[in-house]
């Protein structure tokens, strides 16, 4: 690949698609796809350079300075006129035209004062197009073609003082751009205050609207049309009290929301959060022309990504009379299917839809951290949830039997009846809460995870790199699902309707120093759906998980990696789940109190479930496979686990590892079915190569079904 020193030194202007590079005080030409060649960009990309014009930066003109018009009395009869809608495109301020299906949309636009500008004055202008949306694939029966063209219409100096017209340029002066690298035709404008130009969208034989995204105008003194390459990286500013989605994102002109800075950034670049404060996404983003994003906050910044619905937003919060805690909203909203899923037989539903809503910003009083369980990654917390939990309640008989219950319970509930649905007045549902400590529903701040996770899946192409967020209330609060890779460092994650992380089918995962409470399902996790032979693997290191509803590390499907240091707390379910084919390594771990609800078997460090067989790229291995180093199991229903069929090759494999008091928490004592016990086997291999597996409590030290529990003896001491 040639770089921009290899091309030619510029000697004289050269028209018709001749780029003029500015670089390391040199100035270069070169044809188009030459320069493209030269930066690293493939000649397919559909994402165009900025232009600038002139030797200065381009005077850049805002929304107020642009008329847009749907006619004009100079303009032939042709499409349907449509004015652009404002957007943001690659940090760029710009304007988007819309086309449906085998239509021509065109749009007139006019900029009646080109300021300080003397008569004689001699300018270059133009517009460059920026982006357009992507034709689905032939073959697909939506592809389609589509060419625009812009057309300069007028320049003049007739509007500013009632002066007479001195100059046309004709209908053809000005950028048109068919196909996308031919660049060409910029004019120059000889005392002119008014300008006004046509742009023409074609979108023909196909069945999907098309969009085109271009720039305001670029407008510089004389010189010759200069192509600025713009920042590869480029970096915005986000700012939740002072930013404006109008600005352009610089450190003193901030953005506002994060959608706003997620699409302004392009391709690839770096979003930082410089204001404390909550940042509502009301919609998944999208990761669709996104190959490398990054998203963190400045020093000191408390920002929290907010997804989900607020109860207050959906209408008013009254008082239940005749109770003393309970509170009720009604809503279109609060459907059985977006509230809830399918009730689990105990006081807490289980799996998909929500079973939990949260109390924002009040101390879970349920959580609270006693001095016996202290652990350095709490890092200081009094509770394990800083949000209060409101957990599903199924009825026991009537309405009136279920408002008696919640109200009568020492901890915050809501109501929903043996079906998972909630009750329901002139066929709108209503949902009957109460909040922690008894308190007030009309002054709590109270979400319903959101039914959208924070990120769409990826084409394998993306590269995120999250850090220093909090992320509340997605469905999932961070899906890397399909991506090349995701770093995620120093994350807070809460209160998400499914898995707070889940990296599936991506390549490469990096999980360090994060917190993943309160999910819906499990708190982290990996499954492999890709029908190809990829390798999904992951590191994490000083992970701490509480209060998942199901397992909190389950990944299954061959994927595989390692984690050390964490602390894996209060499952529903298990605390590692190895599944399906999975293959990991865990070091220096310590799991506490798994199986807290009655749903399976409720072990802290288990491997699962045999791989699916086939040929590749179908196959997932020979065995579901997880290696512990000084690992401590402690009150969970069963300390280590193996599971598959009688014949299976699982293999849970475990050195210096302990085994601390099993309790079964969730289930009837002694459970015939699922006894509690330090070590159960049905299928598989349990191994303790060295004999060093210490064990505490009274429960049966082994339980086997089927397969073998392989427990070495001990090694010697050399003697001194």
């Amino acid at each position: 690949m040639p770089k921009i020193q290899d091309l030619p030194t510029l000697a004289t202007p050269d028209a018709s698609e001749q780029i003029v590079v500015e670089h390391g005080g040199q100035t270069y030409r070169a044809q188009a796809l030459a320069y493209l060649a030269a930066i690293g960009v493939a000649p397919t990309r559909d994402i165009l350079l900025s232009l600038a014009l002139g030797d200065q930066q381009p005077n850049w003109f805002t929304s107020a300075q642009v008329n847009f018009a749907d006619t004009s009395g100079n303009l032939p009869a042709s499409g349907s006129h449509v004015l652009p809608v404002p957007d943001v495109y690659n940090n760029i301020p710009c304007w988007r035209l819309d086309c449906p299906a085998n239509a021509i949309m065109d749009t007139v636009f006019t900029f009646p004062d080109l300021a300080n500008l003397d008569v004689g004055d001699v300018i270059s202008a133009s517009i460059q197009p920026l982006y357009l949306t992507p034709s689905p694939a032939a073959g697909t029966g939506g592809a389609s073609s589509c060419t625009f063209d812009l057309i300069q219409l007028r320049a003049d100096r007739s509007s500013i003082a009632g002066g007479t017209t001195t100059g046309q340029l004709g209908t053809r002066a000005g950028l048109l751009v068919s196909p996308v690298n031919s660049l060409k035709n910029v004019a120059k404008i000889a005392e002119a205050a008014v300008l006004d130009f046509r742009l023409i969208i074609r979108n023909t034989g196909g069945t999907n609207a098309r969009s085109l995204y271009f720039t305001l105008p670029f407008v510089g003194r004389g010189g010759t049309s200069t192509f600025r390459m713009p920042r590869k990286d480029p970096t915005l500013y986000l700012a939740g009290t002072s930013g404006n989605d109008k600005n352009n994102g610089a450190l003193t002109a901030p953005l506002r929301s994060v959608g706003a800075a997620y699409k302004a950034i392009g391709e690839k670049g770096t979003i930082i959060i410089t204001e404390s404060g909550d940042y509502r996404v009301p919609a998944a983003l999208t990761t669709a022309n996104k190959t490398g994003v990054k998203i963190g906050v400045a020093p000191g910044i408390k920002a929290r990504v907010l997804g989900g619905v607020r109860l207050d937003e959906l209408g008013a919060i009254t008082k239940t009379p005749g109770f003393a805690k309970v509170y009720q909203v009604s809503h279109a909203l609060l459907h059985s299917q977006i509230i809830l899923g399918p009730p689990y037989p105990s006081i807490v539903g289980h799996l998909n839809g929500v079973n939990i809503i949260w109390q924002d910003g009040v101390v879970d009083l349920r959580t609270a951290i006693s001095d016996d369980e202290r652990h350095p990654l709490h890092r200081g917390r009094r509770y394990r949830l800083d949000h209060t939990r409101i957990m599903g309640q199924t009825a026991i008989n009537t309405r009136t039997v279920s408002l008696a219950q919640i109200d009568a319970l020492d901890y915050p509930a809501f109501y929903a009846d043996e079906s998972g649905a909630l009750p329901t007045s002139a066929g709108v549902p209503t949902l009957y809460f109460t909040c922690s400590n008894g308190g007030d529903g009309r002054l709590a701040s109270i979400y319903i995870p959101a039914q959208y996770n924070l990120f769409n899946a990826g084409d394998g192409t993306q590269e995120f790199d999250l850090s220093g967020l909090e992320i509340l209330y997605f469905t999932r609060n961070v899906q890397a699902r399909n991506w090349r890779s995701a770093r995620l460092t120093d994350l807070y994650l809460c209160g998400s309707r499914q898995e707070n992380v889940q990296w599936s089918d991506t390549r490469y995962t990096e999980l360090r120093d994060c917190i993943a409470l309160g999910s819906g399902l499990d708190a982290i996790g990996a499954h492999r759906y890709s029908a190809d032979d990829r390798q999904v693997r992951h590191k994490m290191s000083g992970m701490w998980c509480a209060y998942s509803l199901d397992d909190t590390e389950s990944v299954h499907e061959g994927c595989g990696g390692e984690a050390e240091n964490f602390l894996y707390e209060y499952a529903g379910d298990r605390g590692v789940a190895t599944a399906y084919g999975g293959r990991t390594v865990h070091r220096d771990g310590l799991i506490r109190k798994s199986g807290q609800w009655d749903l399976t078997t409720g072990e802290g460090f288990c491997a699962i479930e045999d791989p699916a067989s086939g040929d590749p790229p179908a196959d997932r291995g020979a065995a579901t496979e997880a290696v512990g180093y000084n690992i401590i199991v402690e009150g969970a229903r069963r300390s280590f686990g193996v599971l598959g069929a009688p014949d299976s090759r699982n293999r849970l494999t475990l050195y210096n590892c302990a085994s601390i008091d099993p309790v079964d928490e969730g289930a009837t004592p002694n459970d015939p079915v699922r006894p509690c016990c330090h070590l159960w086997v049905r299928g598989g291999t349990l191994s303790v190569p060295y004999g060093d597996l210490r064990f505490r409590g009274s429960a049966p030290k082994k339980v086997k079904v089927s397969g073998t529990i392989d427990i070495a003896a001990p090694l010697g001491v050399v003697d001194q």
